[in-house]
């Protein structure tokens, strides 16, 4: 196993593959807002040789009991056991506030492998601050369990689905799971090429997410029209107003 240099507290090696021993650097970074932990924290960045499944037996070994502040698995080959996996792996670190899946393309894989990623999200014990699934080819084909998890989840307060694959029915999807969410402030869905048709979804997911503070939109494809009608409905909102990236 490898072990951290002597006298090191920031900067320890990541554990890549059985045959690799080269490590990754662990960078200190300052707890975020949503920290739940005032201690420093430290970002985990995993790229395992060659393009392989993290050694996830390997990093739970290493980093069991340690404070990680964002783990970043983005673009990480996480398929079949790997989510379980990582779910096991999560459950040893002492605090994680951002976990990144990006680039995954979880919404390239088959039922079978959707079902992996639908069941990690339903047993994981506790939610990260911030879950970032963008540029997934996330669609309705994965859209459920993510929404499934929302209207349970009270820990979640940064969500980032931005390029994927949502229509106006995903937005709908949302919408109706973020009506029994009391913690999400945060939601991303730029760059997912909504247009006309998604525009009552958005209106009704506004009205439904109480908590929402922050809702990015941009990269869409809505008029000028569109847009103001929007930052509208955003600004006359019951639960308080919600700011708009348009």
């Amino acid at each position: 196993m490898i072990t951290p240099p002597a006298g090191s507290e920031s900067l320890v090696p990541a554990s890549l593959t059985p045959s690799s021993s080269a490590p990754i650097g662990v960078a200190p970074i300052p707890p975020s807002v949503h920290s739940r932990t005032e201690k420093p924290a430290s970002l985990l960045v995993v790229r395992p040789a060659g393009g392989g499944m993290p050694d996830f037996a390997g990093l739970t070994s290493t980093y069991s009991g340690k404070s990680i502040h964002t783990l970043d698995l983005k673009g990480a080959d996480l398929r079949s056991g790997a989510w379980r996996f990582l779910g096991n792996f999560l459950k040893v670190l002492a605090s994680l506030d951002t976990l990144d899946l990006s680039r995954i393309m979880i919404g390239g894989r088959d039922a079978f492998q959707i079902s992996n990623f639908g069941l990690f999200l339903k047993k994981l014990d506790a939610m990260p601050v911030r879950l970032l699934l963008g540029k997934n080819g996330i669609g309705s084909n994965c859209i459920a369990p993510i929404a499934a998890r929302l209207s349970v989840d009270k820990q979640l307060k940064a969500l980032d689905l931005s390029g994927n694959l949502l229509g106006a029915a995903d937005i709908q999807t949302l919408g109706d799971a973020l009506s029994h969410n009391e913690t999400l402030q945060d939601l991303n869905l730029a760059e997912n090429r909504l247009d006309a048709s998604a525009i009552p979804a958005l209106n009704d997911l506004l009205n439904r997410a109480g908590s929402l503070k922050n809702l990015d939109l941009s990269g869409n494809l809505f008029t000028a029209e569109e847009k103001a009608n929007l930052r509208q409905r955003a600004g006359m909102r019951t639960a308080g107003p919600v700011e708009l990236a348009l």
